[in-house]
């Protein structure tokens, strides 16, 4: 009996002994690094523990980090005011024995964005309860009262006529003179073919290129696109340009025209615009490779490998399009194939009604609530949450573009249809020529073979025409439109979107140009790029002395939107 206590007594001591060593030890902090700093900062919190952590506070506000190790943790600093940091790991908290002290700072995000976007502005570090003006420039816009801890929040509209470039976005405390002060880039991405998923041809954004000024264009620079006359798809974003070759040659220009970096996929890319999203620039060739590369990943002219690459087993032969965090490429076997964007794994692929009516000769269209629209030559298919279908014409269908629940297409037996709630077929002009039509200023501009005209949506009824050489593609923009017109050799002509009166020409193009942030691009032998003589380009932080408060103005509660009306 003895020796059986015995032996329970030393099983639970093994017991409580193991139970001990194997108990998470309470996390630790022995410095910050550094001390000091403001809203958005990285800050890094040494110590031990680390393992696991949960939370992560500045004087009690959640903070974003990631744990680096078992004894460092990256944090960035949230909206708060000066205190002490603390640790949550293994269920227990830790706080830092010294305080980080918050200085006057500003968060903003996004950083860049065309004029109307929307960026939330966040300050801290400011003393409590006091006065902060924010400012557009020299402009002030707003004044605000910080919270009792110091902290502000806002949600600025940037101007309409906020031009391309680098423009500032300031806090100032008016009893201090405190400040803190972010740059916002105004810019307008045309990311993929036809502008957007809608395919509509159309850049809402500019605010440069005017029927008033647009006689001014010169041509500023040209870059290799593949040399001949055949289609060199491109697209702009970030203030780059990215143009893909019949050969299979990528080249990615700044928008001054110097040569950023080259890459190749092997095969022909002619048919296939490419598309970026997500700081990446993907493009799709006959060969099936449908490749990212990171817009910035190189600025010598040297060669860019990709992120990914994934071949689907079929030609791509249309454009691609990125329409809510997914990747689509039209392919050979009828289908539109699915990809993660940042991965490249495929998705299921889609299709309208099937895919036996062969392969996909347009780029996938996106209405607003995911129907979706392609031709594959004759056929034109759709499909909806709650239908599907298809219809065939008498000719091969343009790239599609989405307006409202229906879809505009010309074909090349000299039509221009609208799909959907109201249908209608009006003529254009001649037959073989089906450029994709324009959805702007009210109105579906579309041409044929020698004409141009201005459509109502709703009817069809013709609103005004003019005599061209054959439509290869349609952009409008600022109530301008940009239309390649011509056979081989084809030149860009720009036309008064409102009643077609003639405004400029350009030089060689076989595509649809391209407009944004004061430039028009168009692609041939070459890609090149028009803008006035002297363009426009950022502007230098403004001096906080030289900032005036607007003593008119009316404290906003904190996170208020502000849309401003002045210039």
């Amino acid at each position: 009996m003895r020796l059986n206590l015995l032996r329970l007594a030393l099983a639970g001591l093994v017991f409580c002994l193991l139970a001990a060593g194997s108990a998470v030890a309470a996390p630790t902090i022995t410095s910050l690094s550094p001390t000091s700093g403001t809203i958005g900062n990285q800050v890094n919190i040494n110590g031990s523990g680390f393992t696991g952590a949960t939370a992560v506070k500045f004087n009690g506000v959640s903070a974003t980090f990631k744990v680096n190790s078992d004894t460092q943790i990256t944090a960035t600093v949230p909206a708060t005011s000066t205190g002490t940091v603390s640790v949550t790991a293994g269920g227990s908290t830790v706080t830092s024995a010294t305080k980080f002290t918050v200085t006057p700072g500003m968060a903003l995000s996004p950083a860049a964005g065309h004029p109307y976007v929307t960026a939330t502005v966040s300050g801290a570090g400011f003393h409590n309860s006091s006065a902060v003006d924010l400012y557009f420039d020299n402009l002030d816009v707003a004044l605000f009262v910080t919270s009792t801890t110091g902290t502000l929040s806002a949600v600025y509209q940037i101007p309409s006529s906020a031009q391309p470039g680098q423009h500032w976005i300031t806090f100032v405390e008016r009893s201090s003179g405190w400040a803190a002060q972010k740059p916002f880039t105004v810019q307008t991405d045309w990311a993929e073919e036809a502008f957007g998923a809608t395919g509509r041809g159309v850049n809402p954004y500019e605010n440069t290129i005017n029927s008033g000024n647009v006689a001014n264009l010169t041509a500023s620079w040209s870059g290799t696109s593949g040399g001949f006359g055949n289609q060199s798809p491109f697209v702009v974003a970030n203030n780059m340009v990215f143009v893909g070759s019949v050969f299979g040659n990528i080249y990615a220009y700044s928008n001054t025209g110097v040569l950023l970096w080259t890459a190749s996929t092997g095969s022909d890319m002619e048919h296939v615009n490419p598309a970026s999203a997500l700081g990446l620039v993907f493009f799709g060739d006959s060969s099936g490779n449908v490749a990212a590369y990171s817009q910035t990943c190189r600025s010598d002219g040297g060669v860019c490998t990709p992120q990914w690459t994934t071949n689907i087993g079929t030609a791509v032969t249309a454009g691609l399009t990125f329409y809510k965090g997914t990747l689509y490429a039209p392919s050979n076997d009828g289908s539109i194939h699915t990809f993660n964007p940042t991965t490249g794994v495929q998705g299921t692929p889609i299709y309208g009604f099937d895919t036996s009516h062969g392969a996909v000769t347009t780029p996938v269209a996106f209405d607003a609530d995911g129907t979706f629209y392609y031709g594959a030559s004759t056929v034109f298919e759709y499909r909806a949450t709650t239908y599907y279908g298809y219809t065939t014409y008498g000719g091969n269908l343009s790239p599609i573009a989405v307006n409202n629940g229906s879809a505009y297409f010309t074909t090349t037996d000299g039509l221009v249809h609208r799909f959907g709630n109201g249908a209608w077929d009006v003529a254009t002009s001649g037959t073989g020529c089906a450029a994709a039509p324009a959805i702007a200023l009210g109105s579906i501009y579309a041409g044929g073979c020698t004409t141009l005209g201005a459509y109502s949506p709703k009817t069809g009824g013709l609103l005004w025409s003019i005599a061209t050489a054959g439509i290869q593609g349609i952009s409008e923009a600022n109530g301008v439109l940009y239309v390649c017109e011509g056979g081989y050799g084809a030149n860009i002509q720009a036309y008064y979107a409102y009643y077609g009166g003639y405004l400029w020409s350009g030089g060689y193009c076989n595509s649809a140009p391209e407009v944004t942030n004061g430039n028009v691009f168009a692609a041939f032998g070459e890609i090149t790029a028009y803008d006035f003589s002297t363009n426009v380009g950022g502007r230098p932080a403004p001096a906080i002395s030289s900032l005036r408060p607007d003593y008119s103005l009316t404290p906003l509660p904190s996170g208020a939107v502000v849309v401003s009306t002045r210039k």
